[in-house]
């Protein structure tokens, strides 16, 4: 199992997202985890048509 399954499990990131990147930088104590869909399209959670996937950002999560 490499690191990015380990987050993955660790988190409950299931298909068709997954942890595509891990950094630790232990001198700053903190953990970047990129999370990515992996499809090219996604299905509209209201009509549930298949549509393409339009929207890639970055967001930074501090707990």
């Amino acid at each position: 199992m490499n690191i990015e399954e380990h987050y993955g499990l660790l988190l409950g990131i299931n298909s068709p997202w997954e942890i595509s990147q891990v950094d630790l930088s232990v001198s700053t104590q903190q953990v970047d985890i990129y999370i990515e869909y992996a499809d090219n399209e996604g299905v509209c959670p209201e009509c549930g048509s298949i549509c393409p996937k339009h929207y890639e950002g970055y967001s930074c999560f501090k707990g």
